[in-house]
């Protein structure tokens, strides 16, 4: 009685922020697994903790608010989709492992556990879908989550030492005594990318230069913290690509302009500050291309361990590319190292998907970008609709560097909170029009 009562009250409005702003943040929170990405003592134990919590909070909220009130619902494609994916991906791989390299189904099981995170996006989905998740609401969690997470990273960048959480590996830290980097914190990127292109169209959108500065923390962060080549390539692609579907031609002229000319004084003023460090950094993405392009080795220790990854598993891809691998446990026969070496699947991008799912399951991971195509419809220059375009940003962005570096397909609950929400959007927009 007690819980029907609080849903009541929840559906009429009573508690809109209270309710439904902690299930954004909860839901955000768990299936970005930022737990993880916390200086915390045995985080991966609050993680399972979170896990098996997170199973009674998506079953009692999902189906109190996919049946809202006495009215009967049903599945929509989307959801079922979810659901294929919590549910058969990690039983598909732990076989595949079981198959090709003896490993016990339990571990198979429990190193996909990160794929049940995705009953998330169905909370996030259903919510939207149905008018209790406000597009304000949803808008202001997102960016006060942004800042929240760059304002604490850059506390951790400053003022901690990695070398003294070194035992937190290797989920919050990364790196050893031989690294070329040393031991360095490993920060989520997603609510940077987020942040950047939230502000960055909304100053376009807006002509407000105020709203253009405010994306350069997450831009700054993003390019002289974390480094990661493939991210800041896939950045500029995205941004480009997302430009000239929103604006005409003459405007997109004129950014482009604009664009080129910071580029040009701020690479000026870099080469006049820090001539060394300028030229490094060049030479790192110079690198990297050489590798990717002649597939030979070169002076970016980075560059050099994805092919030797990629040369290490071609027998496996070769005789299972179709059917995949299976994912490997740590806890089980020294994991991907003590079985083939030095191999992290999400280092070689798509490939590594390949090893692990196969071609076939790979392919159902990629089909949630089917649901981000049927929304782009809503993609329009307008002020009320920047939460859709950040998340169709973002989306592009993770989708570019998948065929590089494919963290989200492993952690697909990332990419599905921002797929719900675009297609969550949609649904609502059409069930809005046919109540009219």
């Amino acid at each position: 009685m007690m819980s029907n009562r609080f849903f009541e009250s929840s559906l009429s409005g009573k508690l809109p922020f209270q309710f439904y702003g902690f299930v954004i943040f909860f839901s955000f929170f768990s299936s970005m697994r930022l737990v993880l990405k916390l200086p915390i003592p045995y985080a991966i134990y609050i993680e399972v903790g979170i896990l098996l919590i997170s199973c009674l909070f998506i079953a009692y909220n999902y189906f109190s608010l996919s049946i809202p009130g006495n009215r009967k619902s049903s599945l929509t494609l989307y959801e079922i989709y979810i659901l294929s994916i919590i549910i058969l991906i990690p039983i598909y791989s732990a076989w595949r492992a079981y198959d090709t390299f003896d490993q016990p189904l339990i571990y198979g099981l429990l190193t996909q556990r990160s794929f049940l995170l995705a009953g998330y996006a169905l909370i996030i989905f259903v919510g939207i879908k149905h008018g209790f998740l406000k597009v304000a609401l949803l808008e202001n969690t997102l960016v006060k989550s942004a800042w929240v997470w760059i304002l604490l990273c850059v506390f951790l960048q400053l003022f901690i030492n990695p070398n003294s959480l070194s035992h937190l590996q290797p989920s919050f830290v990364g790196g050893s005594d031989s690294h070329h980097k040393g031991f360095y914190f490993k920060y989520d990127s997603v609510l940077f990318v987020f942040g950047f292109i939230y502000y960055l169209f909304k100053g376009f959108i807006k002509n407000n230069k105020y709203y253009v500065a405010l994306s350069l923390p997450f831009l700054f962060f993003i390019i002289f913290v974390l480094e990661k080549r493939s991210l800041i390539l896939s950045l500029v692609i995205a941004t480009t690509f997302l430009s000239c579907l929103l604006f005409d031609r003459r405007y997109l002229f004129k950014l482009f302009t604009k664009s080129l000319l910071l580029v040009l004084i701020s690479g000026a003023l870099m080469f006049a500050l820090f001539p060394e460090g300028s030229e490094n950094y060049i030479s790192k993405f110079v690198d990297a291309f050489s590798v990717v392009i002649t597939g030979e080795p070169g002076s970016n220790p980075s560059a050099n361990a994805r092919i030797s990854e990629l040369k290490l598993i071609w027998p496996y891809l070769e005789s299972g590319w179709l059917t995949g691998n299976g994912g490997l446990s740590n806890h089980w026969d020294g994991g991907y190292r003590g079985t083939l070496g030095y191999f992290y699947p999400s280092d070689i991008g798509f490939f590594g998907s390949v090893f692990v799912f196969g071609f076939i399951v790979t392919l159902l991971i990629y089909l949630q970008y089917v649901f981000v195509y049927f929304g782009r419809a809503n993609l329009q220059p307008d002020r009320n609709n920047l939460l859709y375009i950040s998340c169709y940003g973002v989306l592009t962005v993770f989708f570019i560097q998948s065929f590089i570096r494919s963290q989200f397909l492993f952690d697909v609950s990332t990419t599905l909170f921002f797929v719900s929400v675009i297609y969550g959007l949609r649904e609502y927009s059409e069930h809005s029009q046919t109540r009219d």
